[in-house]
């Protein structure tokens, strides 16, 4: 009866676990976006004696197509994982995926940023 009650329990464990993963996406995809726009920083690149580093622009833009996605995935299988096994919420894994994310995106606009010569 004792595993009953405990299987239940971190069910409920990952089904409270939802909502920050959802949100964390919510977040990714937010933040993903604003670097995506600061492109336009880079807008007359090599046009009236403009000089840029498209290679720092790039690596900031491209980069964010694999990295900002596989961060998810990974913070929400550890979340899901980490709320099933352990019997733990899950919300400190999230956190650090959030964090993780929003540092990878402020590193992403900076390069985007300098390549375009804008600092």
């Amino acid at each position: 009866m004792d595993s009953r009650a405990s299987a239940r329990t971190r069910g409920a464990l990952v089904v409270q676990a939802l909502p920050g993963i959802v949100l964390h996406l919510i977040l990714s995809v937010v933040g993903g976006l604003v670097v995506f726009l600061l492109r336009l920083a880079a807008a007359g690149c090599g046009e009236s004696g403009r000089q840029c580093n498209f290679a720092a622009i790039g690596i900031g833009q491209n980069s964010l197509v694999f990295v900002v996605p596989a961060i998810w995935a990974l913070t929400a299988a550890a979340a899901l994982v980490s709320a099933a096994s352990s019997g733990k919420p899950a919300n400190r894994v999230i956190a650090r995926g959030v964090v993780a994310t929003g540092v990878y995106l402020l590193v992403a606009a900076c390069l985007t940023l300098l390549g375009a010569y804008v600092f």
